[in-house]
C-alpha cells in the first residue's frame, strides 16, 4: 500500500511531541514520504541520547540508523512556551 496525497492538498507539516523511540521511527517515516516534521523534547540532550542510542542498540538499529540519517546542524533549544532559548552549532555538522 502506497500513501499518496491529494494533488489539491498542502503538504502537512508535523510537529512530534517527544523523542524517544517510537517518535523517532515517525520521523524516519515522515522523511520517506518526504513530509516536512520537526521533533520536540524536553530531557536534556545527553541523557535522550543515551536512552535512545542504548534503545536502537538492543534492537540492532543503531549502525543502520546512522547510514541514513542527516546531520544536524545545530540544536535549537526551547522553553515549554515555544519560545527560543539558544541554538547551539554542532562542530563538524554542515547542513544537509
Amino acid at each position: 500500500m502506497t500513501l499518496e496525497m491529494p494533488a489539491t492538498s498542502k503538504t502537512p507539516q508535523i510537529m512530534i511531541v517527544g523523542a524517544g523511540l517510537g517518535e523517532h521511527m515517525m520521523g524516519l517515516l515522515l522523511e520517506k514520504i518526504n513530509i516536512p516534521y520537526q521533533i520536540f523534547e524536553r530531557s536534556t540532550p545527553s541523557r535522550l541520547d543515551q536512552m535512545l542510542c542504548q534503545s536502537l542498540k538492543q534492537l540492532g538499529l543503531l549502525e543502520e540508523l546512522k547510514k541514513i540519517s542527516l546531520p544536524r546542524p545545530s540544536l535549537n533549544l526551547f522553553h515549554p512556551d515555544m519560545k527560543a532559548i539558544e541554538s547551539i552549532a554542532m562542530k563538524g555538522q554542515k547542513q544537509a
